[in-house]
């Protein structure tokens, strides 16, 4: 969780390497843009990564990948690498790689999801925003004091205060109000199927 923090992290992996003892190995952990895209939100965040493109700058930097999985961590990226006999090589494959010429649909998804909440607070029923997270936040600050509250199924959270407003569990969820959902379509649907006995009335992100 330190590699999208640098401004050219292919110079880094670069020097990564000449410090990897032989038999070493190198392991990375980050965010998953393509399930995550509210990733794009977080400042100090100067890159985005897929499968695709972080096995691509790690083999670039001359190393070789002996996998990258995406379900030990919900919306992450675990790769494992040895350092390659072959060396850093360059090319420009990189600039040809179709996730970067997704990011325009990515923003776009962004906006429409910020229009689905500004949508939701204009029918006037007292409003939550699920999760006290960087989307949630995101989502809050757009929608000023229309939210009423957030909601969190963190213990640690629940019953304190974030942005001047209350965090509630999804029990104390007022009769009568909205909830949105600030997350992925596919957490913001598990997440609504596991809460629908409490009879919460939610809405979510549009489907990408």
């Amino acid at each position: 969780h330190s590699l999208e923090h640098f401004p050219s992290p292919y110079d880094m992996l670069c020097q990564i390497r000449t410090r990897i003892r032989p038999g070493g190995r190198l392991f990375v952990q980050l965010y998953n843009s393509a399930e995550n895209l509210f990733d794009l939100l977080i400042a100090d965040h100067l890159m985005h990564f897929t499968p695709r493109t972080l096995a691509l700058i790690v083999e670039r930097a001359g190393f070789e990948v002996q996998f990258i999985e995406t379900s030990w961590i919900t919306k992450e990226l675990s790769l494992l690498a040895t350092p390659s006999e072959a060396g850093q090589h360059n090319d420009d494959s990189l600039a040809r790689f179709p996730e970067l010429r997704k990011r325009a649909a990515s923003v776009a998804w962004l906006r429409a999801t910020m229009e689905c909440a500004l949508a939701g607070a204009a029918l006037g029923k007292p409003l939550g925003v699920f999760g006290t997270s960087i989307a949630a936040t995101w989502v809050a600050s757009f929608l000023g004091e229309s939210v009423e509250f957030f909601v969190d199924e963190d213990p640690l959270r629940q019953n304190r205060s974030y942005m001047g407003r209350a965090v509630l569990s999804p029990s104390q969820v007022p009769p009568g109000s909205r909830v949105f959902l600030a997350l992925v379509p596919a957490v913001a649907e598990n997440i609504q199927r596991r809460l629908q006995p409490l009879g919460i009335e939610f809405f979510s992100p549009p489907v990408r």
